[in-house]
């Protein structure tokens, strides 16, 4: 293996690449919004594939979106909308992916890419006095990681995502890549089962569920409200914990709900049955506006994302479609 000086300061600048970047807001969605980029798994191995999704909106409009992702081994700042960084030559240090709200990613196409990438930037920062050209020629992530400290043997690069609708937004996500077999006991997304609705009428309780990705139909009664939990996967960054001798709980996952119109009593609101049993369920209460209803209905879309403390994230959407009886 080799040893280069200026790898320090290339580790410095990865791991600033590397930085999560979520979009935080207000949960009403109005105009275009990225809410969630899911890698799973989000660290891929040799001959892997990683799944790629993006979660987005845009009710201010109904153009088709654009979607184009890029694939960055540096990045730049946010006055450069984030762009991949270039070279002194003007040469790019990422490359494009593809379009469209899903990609597929292939560990053996895309990490020979990005070790050019490398070995472009090694070559800008040390004369050919010092390395050869034949040298070089071998330099891959495993050099690379062998001469920093605290490297684990696994690469960390940026996806990017523009999206144009309404207006235009930028997405960033990391994608891991293992430069040894992964461990047996791996992080994965935490991933969102269910959502299940619950609504009393007549004093009593039904539980509907609102499956990914459809339009679901429910009877109100009087109300213009109803509760909302989701059910999660139990082994979400179990091993994480293991290996520090802790245990998992609430606050190392976190639940957010986005709608179209109306508004949640909280943004927690989901249930693990190793945490907490379910007479300790506390649901999220969502509610409509009186003037959502026209001739006793209302549509609203509900989002949600789930994320862990390690990079994970999966999400869910359903179109809820309500239907209230006027008070006597």
């Amino acid at each position: 293996m080799f040893s280069f000086r200026f790898v320090p300061f290339l580790a410095l600048i990865i791991g600033l690449a590397g930085c999560a970047f979520d979009f935080e807001s207000y949960h009403e969605i109005s105009k275009l919004r990225v809410l969630s980029i899911s890698v799973d798994p989000p660290v891929i191995a040799a001959g892997e594939v990683a799944q790629v999704e993006i979660l987005t909106l845009d009710p201010s409009s109904q153009r088709e979106l654009e979607i184009n992702w890029e694939i960055c081994l540096l990045r730049g700042e946010a006055t450069e909308s984030y762009r991949c960084a270039t070279l002194q030559n003007g040469n790019s240090l990422g490359f494009f992916l593809g379009e469209g709200e899903q990609l597929s990613l292939s560990y053996d196409e895309l990490l020979p890419q990005l070790e050019d990438l490398l070995r472009a930037t090694v070559r800008e920062n040390i004369s050919t006095e010092e390395l050869s050209d034949e040298m070089l020629s071998y330099m891959g992530f495993a050099d690379y990681c062998e001469s920093v400290p605290d490297c684990d043997d696994t690469f960390f690069a940026t996806l990017r995502v523009e999206i144009e609708g309404s207006e235009r937004e930028i997405g960033l996500r990391e994608i891991g890549f293992f430069l040894e077999e992964p461990p047996e006991d791996r992080d994965l997304n935490p991933e969102i089962l269910n959502i299940v609705a619950d609504i009393e009428v007549n004093n009593e309780i039904s539980h509907i569920s609102l499956e990914h990705e459809t339009e679901v139909s429910i009877e109100l009664g009087d109300r213009n409200y109803f509760d909302l939990v989701a059910l999660i996967s139990e082994e979400t960054a179990q091993q994480y914990y293991n290996e520090r001798e802790e245990t998992l709980s609430q606050e190392d996952l976190r639940l957010s709900w986005f709608s179209t119109t109306g508004e949640f009593s909280k943004q927690i609101g989901y249930f693990r049955p190793d945490i907490a049993p379910m007479r300790e369920l506390q649901n999220t209460r969502f509610e409509f506006d009186d003037n959502d209803f026209e001739n006793g209905t209302a549509s609203v879309r509900l989002l949600s994302v789930l994320r862990d403390n390690r990079r994970g994230q999966s999400f869910w959407w359903v179109d809820v479609i309500a239907h209230r009886t006027a008070n006597e």
